[in-house]
Parts: structure tokens; C-alpha cells; sequence
């Protein structure tokens, strides 16, 4: 989530007139030290999850502290009792010893082979080609060299906003995450051939057609926020 939220802000910074030429292009990967440094000064202020530090190191004082922190309030016996319950049960189940073709057994065989194709869905419909030669197929439906960048930091930016308002739409009653998913698969799959079918028309000297290229590139990253990278 991190890479595509920040993913328009150096497209912006790679602007020619800004980082993006022979001089200062170092600077982009430099940007890179500051959200590390204020990791490493910050991560020693987070509290520990008290989840793991009551049920992995055993030590029910530090996460009773550490959980009385993170909730805003000294009544979090309940909680920590539940975490307590959690850890034996866990406890009793790791003895069994399961293996790796217990998760392709009974009842986790489905929901295992949903949550696998839906990765490979993610991974394999094109998102990544459409990001990182998005300028080269902006060029090809006959934008200029400068327009094809501002068309890919357009991109980015309307990746970002319909992945926002997907996270809200993910738990609406009327859509979920089914609906969702049939509906950005759907809507990259239609997308893409109107894609194919405006650069060749394009290709084949239809410079009206260049304009349709550039929309059904948005509509494809809309249909991916929408669906698999939801």
C-alpha cells in the first residue's frame, strides 16, 4: 500500500525541472534515508504488541502496561485474559504438529485456494506492466514526451484515490469484497481488449483513437483499485 501511495509522489519529484534530470537525479533515492531514520528513532518509543509479549515471552506485567497504554484505559483484565486463552489454545495445537498438506485438506482446502488464486489474480493481471510502461503507452497513443509523464503521475494519483475509497467501499453492505472483485476483474478484462483495439487503430493511423488509449489505461488502474488491489 505504502509503494503505490508513494509511488505518485516521486513520479512528481522525477519531473525534469525538478530531480528528474543529469544532476540531481541522486537526490530521488536520497529522499529513501528520511523515512528510515525516523524509523530507527521512533520504533523504540512504539510499545511492543502485548499479544506477543504475553503469549511468546510469558511476561504478563509488561504487556498488562504496554495494553493499558494502547487502549487509553487501566481496564484491560478481560483482554488480557482472552489473550491468555489464545496462547493455551495455540499451545495445545502447535503439540498436533500440523504439516503443509493439512492446509490442502477438509475444510481449509476452499478457502486456501481462494486466497491463492486471488494472489496470483493480483500478481498476474498486468497492474505492473501498466505502471511501469504506462509512459511508453501513453507515447504510443501519441502524447508528447512531457505529456506522457504528467499522464503517468495522472495515474498514480487516481490509483491512489480509488484504493482509498475502496477500503471504504470493502465493508459497504451493498458491494463487499466479492462484488468488488467481479467487478475489477471484470472491468480489466474489458479495459484491455478497448486498450489493444485503440493503439492499433492508432497504429494504423486513427489519431482519434489515441485519446480512447489513454482512458481505457485509467479505466484499467480504476478496475485494479476497485478489485485485486483493494
Amino acid at each position: 500500500m505504502i509503494t503505490w501511495y508513494s509511488k505518485p509522489c516521486f513520479q512528481i519529484l522525477g519531473l525534469p525541472y525538478i530531480l528528474g534530470n543529469t544532476d540531481r537525479w541522486p537526490l530521488i533515492f536520497a529522499f529513501t534515508v528520511v523515512p528510515s531514520v525516523l524509523q530507527v528513532i521512533t520504533l523504540p518509543m512504539i510499545p511492543e504488541s502485548p499479544k506477543y509479549t504475553l503469549c511468546v515471552r510469558g511476561q504478563q506485567d509488561k504487556a498488562t502496561r504496554d495494553l493499558k497504554k494502547l487502549r487509553g484505559t487501566n481496564d484491560v483484565s478481560a483482554e488480557i485474559e482472552m489473550f491468555r486463552e489464545e496462547a493455551a489454545a495455540s499451545g495445545a495445537a502447535a503439540q498436533q504438529r500440523p504439516s503443509m498438506l493439512d492446509m490442502f485438506r477438509g475444510s481449509l482446502l476452499w478457502p486456501m485456494t481462494i486466497a491463492i488464486m486471488m494472489m496470483l489474480a493480483q500478481q498476474l493481471s498486468g497492474i505492473n506492466v501498466a505502471m511501469f510502461y504506462s509512459t511508453v503507452i501513453f507515447k504510443q497513443a501519441g502524447l508528447s514526451n512531457e505529456g506522457a509523464v504528467y499522464a503517468t503521475i495522472g495515474m498514480g494519483t487516481v490509483n491512489v484515490i480509488m484504493t482509498v475509497i475502496s477500503v471504504w467501499l470493502v465493508d459497504h453492505p451493498k458491494f463487499g469484497r466479492r462484488s468488488l472483485m467481479l467487478m475489477g476483474m471484470s472491468g480489466m478484462w474489458i479495459s484491455t481488449i478497448l486498450l489493444v483495439v485503440a493503439l492499433s487503430l492508432t497504429a494504423s493511423g486513427h489519431q482519434w483513437a489515441s485519446y480512447g488509449a489513454i482512458v481505457f489505461v485509467l479505466l484499467f488502474v480504476i478496475s485494479f483499485a476497485t478489485g485485486p488491489g483493494q
